[in-house]
């Protein structure tokens, strides 16, 4: 991960970049079976998953750590 990895601390940019990072990680680990593209893409259309996106902002520091362990299943 990078910098902060906390994700009680994260904003809502940093959310998007570690998510992203480790998404390219869960690609590479594949072997590119699954491409990164493809998993943003469907991860990004999941109900569940864009209200984390949308709500990161205001959430609480708990609720963070809970919807980041959420987003990681979701992926």
């Amino acid at each position: 991960m990078k910098k902060h990895q906390n994700p009680a601390e994260w904003n809502t940019n940093q959310l998007k970049d570690n998510w992203l990072y480790w998404v390219e990680e869960l690609s590479e680990e594949t072997g590119h079976v699954v491409p990164a593209k493809r998993i943003i893409l469907q991860t990004e259309s999941d109900p569940e998953a864009m209200f984390i996106f949308q709500s990161w902002q205001n959430m609480r520091p708990e609720e963070r750590v809970k919807s980041w362990k959420k987003l990681l299943s979701i992926t």
